[in-house]
This record gives structure tokens, sequence and C-alpha cells, in this order.
């Protein structure tokens, strides 16, 4: 989960349909956790290839700081890419004085 969160709040897997939490969680959790469930449950449950409860906390931070780690930045210009500047130094690097 996102730095900001405490231990108390981690998300923990316990199965491929389930997850425990603690703490306060963010808005939204709940409805987050209900979508993937279902989905989990249409897919087959236990006995599913495919495990939806892995994007329960990825899509919770993404509620949380408007973007996912693996989607394309949204194009209405609220993402920001910043370019680094190129340090130039004056003197050696051995010479710090």
């Amino acid at each position: 989960m996102a730095q900001g969160f405490g231990a108390s709040r981690m998300m923990r897997k316990k199965s491929i349909s389930q997850i425990s939490t603690s703490g306060l969680l963010p808005d939204g959790y709940s409805a987050i956790e209900r979508k993937f469930a279902e989905q989990q449950k249409e897919s087959g449950g236990e006995k599913s290839d495919t495990e939806y409860f892995f994007e329960i906390p990825l899509q919770t931070a993404r509620s949380i700081v408007g973007f996912k780690h693996d989607e394309a930045a949204p194009e209405d210009g609220s993402f920001k890419v910043f370019k680094g500047t190129t340090y130039k130094r004056t003197k050696p690097w051995w010479k710090p004085w």
C-alpha cells in the first residue's frame, strides 16, 4: 500500500479470494472490494485462473492518487512529467572544499 498509510492499515492477502484489512480505510474501499469480489466469483472463485483480488490494493491506491502504475497517463493534463536539470561540476568530485 502507499507509504502514507501506517502498518495498522495494511491490506494482507490470505487466499485468492480473500483479503484482510484493518484500521481506517480510504473512502470507496468497500465498493472496490465488492466489485472485484463479484468478478472473482463470476470467473470461478477459488478455482479461477484469474486473481481479481490482486487489483483491490492497486485500485484503492488509484482512487487516492489519481493514476495506476500500469496505466497510461491521463490526457487531461493532470499528470505532469518533471524533467531533471543537468548538474555541471565546477571542481573535481574528490575535492569537496
